[in-house]
C-alpha cells in the first residue's frame, strides 16, 4: 500500500494534474516519501487551484510527511476557500499546529472553516490563527469543541454569516458576540444568556436559526 500510494502521487504530480479538492487522513499506510515533496516543489501547479482542503487522523508515524504537506501547501496557493479540520487531536506534536496555522494565514481567499475537536480547552493557536481570516470568513463549524477565550477571535470576524455549533461546551459562549444570519446549535451545554445576547446582537440579521438539544441541557 504504502509503494502504491507513493506511486499514485508521483504519477499525478508529473502527469501535470491541478486538483481542485484535496482529502487527506494521515494513516499508517500514508506515509509519503521525502520524493514525492521534492517533485512537488518542481510542479507547484499540482496544488494551485486548491479550494476545498478536509484532513483527517495524522498518525505519530506520518507527522513530518503532515507539516511537509502543509508547508507545501501554504507555498502553492493562497486560493483555498474551505478548510475542515475533521479530526483535531490536541495531543498532536507541536510541529504539526505550528504547521497548520503557517497554512491557515497564508490563504487570502478563505470562505469556511470547521473543526472537530477533542473537547481540550487547548487548540495551540489554531482557532487565533483565523485573525488573518476576520474580513474574508463567512461560516464557521465548531464540533467537539471546549469555548475558551481563544474563540473570541470570531468576533472580530466582520463577514461572518453563519455558526454551527455541534456537540460543544458552551458555558464560556457569554465570552462571544456573534452577529450572524444563520444560527445552528446541535447537542450542546448551551448558556441561556449568551443565547439572548446572541440573539440581541444579531437582531433582523439572524435569518435561520436551528436548535437541537438532548434531555435538559438548555
Amino acid at each position: 500500500m504504502y509503494y502504491i500510494i507513493n506511486l499514485l502521487f508521483k504519477l499525478f504530480i508529473e502527469s501535470g494534474a491541478i486538483l481542485h479538492k484535496l482529502v487527506l487522513s494521515f494513516s499508517k499506510s500514508l506515509e509519503l516519501k521525502p520524493e514525492i515533496f521534492y517533485i512537488l516543489g518542481e510542479n507547484k501547479q499540482f496544488f494551485s487551484q486548491i479550494q476545498h482542503l478536509s484532513l483527517y487522523e495524522i498518525s505519530n508515524n506520518n507527522i513530518e510527511s503532515a507539516v511537509a504537506l502543509f508547508r507545501a501547501l501554504a507555498k502553492s496557493t493562497k486560493k483555498i476557500s474551505a478548510i475542515k479540520l475533521n479530526y483535531f487531536d490536541s495531543d498532536y506534536e507541536p510541529q504539526i499546529f505550528h504547521a497548520l496555522i503557517y497554512l491557515i494565514k497564508s490563504q487570502e481567499q478563505l470562505r469556511l472553516f470547521s473543526i472537530a475537536g477533542d473537547y481540550s480547552t487547548e487548540l495551540y493557536g489554531i482557532i487565533s490563527a483565523l485573525e488573518s481570516q476576520k474580513n474574508l470568513l463567512q461560516e464557521v463549524i465548531l464540533d467537539s469543541c471546549n469555548f475558551n477565550a481563544e474563540f473570541e477571535v470570531f468576533n472580530n470576524c466582520k463577514n461572518l454569516e453563519t455558526l454551527r455549533i455541534r456537540d460543544c461546551f458552551m458555558k464560556s459562549l457569554k465570552l462571544l458576540d456573534y452577529k450572524v444570519s444563520t444560527l445552528e446549535v446541535n447537542d450542546c451545554q448551551i448558556n441561556t444568556q449568551a443565547m439572548i445576547l446572541i440573539f440581541e446582537k444579531s437582531g433582523i440579521l439572524l435569518q435561520r436559526l436551528k436548535f437541537e438539544t438532548r434531555g435538559d441541557e438548555f
